[in-house]
């Protein structure tokens, strides 16, 4: 009897320990990294009511290459194994259970000084970011731009902003209530990153955490 009253006290501490992610949508963009030149596609989990959680699937050729959760506002990913997973197969509640924590650099703030620039056309508002080493803003050493339109269809929906993600997380920016449209980023004029959402859905799934 004592060492089945353990147990249960041991399963419940672990429990107790884990918490309950929530998706309620998710956005499908089209991609490009130009420091690779390479073309893939990524699946953004979201919870329109928390801004705190980002859930990112990176798919090359229909098959998952990898999958991140940020606890963005905690500096925390937790990286999940998925070997050989098919997008059309992946469920969620099932293959997220092997992944490795990792803590971010607080320290790695990216660029602390930009210019930000908006205009609006056709109810399409275009936000361009122009990044400096210095306060004195010499010169702009990279830019980005946002596009976003006003939509009714998902408040708060997430995508991933690639190595802009920490830019725009320690400067505390972010374009809620509109809806994103596309991303990209660039060097001298090079094109770096890009990403257009092609599908914004409603999703309904939990996963636990330690």
């Amino acid at each position: 009897m004592k060492k089945i009253f353990l147990l249960f006290l041991f399963i419940s501490q672990i429990v107790v320990s884990q918490k309950k992610l929530t998706f309620d949508h998710y956005s499908v963009s089209n991609c490009y990294n130009g420091y690779q030149n390479t073309y893939f596609k990524t699946v953004t989990y979201g919870n329109s009511g928390d801004k705190n959680v980002l859930l990112i699937v990176s798919v090359v050729n229909e098959k998952i290459t990898s999958a991140v959760l940020w606890l963005v506002d905690d500096n925390i990913q937790y990286n999940y194994n998925l070997d050989s997973v098919f997008i059309k197969d992946f469920n969620p509640e099932i293959h997220l259970n092997n992944c490795y924590k990792r803590v971010l650099d607080e320290n790695n703030s990216g660029f602390k000084y930009f210019d930000k620039i908006e205009t609006i056309s056709d109810g399409v508002k275009k936000t361009t970011f122009l990044l400096y080493n210095s306060k004195r803003k010499k010169k702009a050493i990279n830019k980005i731009e946002v596009e976003s339109y006003s939509s009714n269809l998902i408040q708060n929906h997430k995508i991933s902003f690639g190595h802009s993600n920490l830019f725009f997380k320690n400067n505390k920016i972010n374009f809620y209530p509109y809806t994103i449209k596309s991303y990209k980023r660039y060097k001298n004029e090079i094109l770096l990153e890009s990403s257009e959402v092609v599908e914004i859905k409603k999703t309904n799934f939990s996963i636990s955490i330690d």
